[in-house]
């Protein structure tokens, strides 16, 4: 999502970092909007926030409470970012959610979110894809009607790195099985399935190569 507007707005980290549901929509001017929950000391009123300051709102607390407190919850609802993305121009919203592999409990956030989407990325590592909560949130999701859901696997630039150095070639092994296995979930077939690295797409973008 940051790769499509062009600058880095959402928080993105190796560890969970999303703290609360993003809703992206077009406007001619780029703003941000914070949704507070019940109780906030501010008061519940949306309120604007600079949109390259959202990492000081929406972003995972990491941090250990101190002692005899406890861990506060973040305090906003959603946030509306609102940006001259041309896809967006007809109706399109894109979701930024918590990942469901968090530790912290925030997946139960994109969990309630999920029934009022349209369409779902399911977003999995390619070297620890299709894990046993990986597989019964996908079958839940067939089972909320998603019939089109459509499986990206990250990293997969590690898996065929590792092929480079050792001769393998566990990458097309990976790509095969994980095909065979996801395509029965979304009624795209092989099509809805892709297997992306962020190095490939850096070397691309050095050489001019749109399609990778």
């Amino acid at each position: 999502l940051n790769a499509l507007m062009g600058q880095v707005l959402l928080p993105a980290k190796p560890i969970p970092t999303t703290a609360v549901i993003g809703e992206i929509v077009y406007a001619d001017h780029a703003e941000a909007v914070l949704y507070p929950k019940p109780g906030y000391s501010g008061g519940t009123k949306p309120f604007n926030v600079g949109i390259e300051d959202l990492g000081k709102y929406i972003v995972i607390d990491h941090s250990a409470p101190k002692t005899d407190e406890e861990k506060k919850p973040n305090p906003f609802q959603k946030v509306v970012i609102k940006y001259p993305l041309s896809i967006c121009k007809h109706g399109i919203m894109f979701i930024d959610s918590p990942g469901l592999d968090d530790p912290t409990c925030h997946d139960t956030i994109t969990k309630d979110y999920l029934p009022s989407a349209d369409a779902i990325v399911y977003c999995m590592n390619s070297s620890m894809a299709f894990s046993a909560p990986d597989k019964a949130e996908i079958e839940r999701l067939v089972a909320l009607g998603y019939k089109s859901i459509i499986f990206v696997l990250t990293y997969f630039d590690v898996l065929q790195s590792n092929d480079e150095s050792m001769g393998t070639q566990g990458a097309d092994d990976a790509r095969k099985h994980y095909t065979q296995i996801l395509s029965k979930y979304t009624d795209l077939g092989a099509s809805g399935i892709f297997f992306v690295g962020s190095l490939p797409a850096l070397k691309a973008k050095k050489t001019g190569n749109q399609q990778l």
